[in-house]
């Protein structure tokens, strides 16, 4: 992915309303469900678990640019954030698709886009998904 913008709603909570991706040629614009900015052609997300975590995945990688001491990644146990993303990463619901386009006729994007380990919880130690 080239670029990606994220909008946050201002105030006393904070919350994804619209997302615009750019990747070569491709560009995919989301907004949160009960938009008005919605219409042909833009994808829709629900305001969730999956999405805040996308969202804070994101905001994490944008300061580990600026701060050597952050990490672009998230991690923990069962139950976590991070596996709860790993969960939605496992399933690619729809707004996973629409938020980061497809590859090709049979690939989402987001294949391409995070990185996993520890998939599932399946061996001791925390999940971890990077991008």
């Amino acid at each position: 992915m080239d670029e990606a913008r994220l909008y946050f709603t201002t105030g006393r909570v904070l919350r994804l309303f619209r997302i615009e991706c750019v990747a070569g040629s491709a560009r995919n614009v989301a907004v949160v469900s009960g938009s008005r900015a919605g219409g042909d052609g833009i994808g829709v997300f629900r305001w969730s678990r999956g999405v805040k975590v996308v969202s804070i995945l994101f905001v994490r990688l944008a300061l580990a640019t600026v701060d050597s001491s952050i990490e672009p990644r998230i991690k923990g146990g069962r139950g976590s954030l991070a596996a709860s993303l790993d969960g939605v990463l496992s399933q690619e619901p729809m707004w996973l698709v629409e938020i980061f386009c497809v590859f090709n006729e049979t690939n989402p994007r987001c294949r391409r886009l995070f990185v996993r380990a520890n998939s599932g919880c399946k061996r001791r130690g925390p999940v971890a998904v990077s991008m």
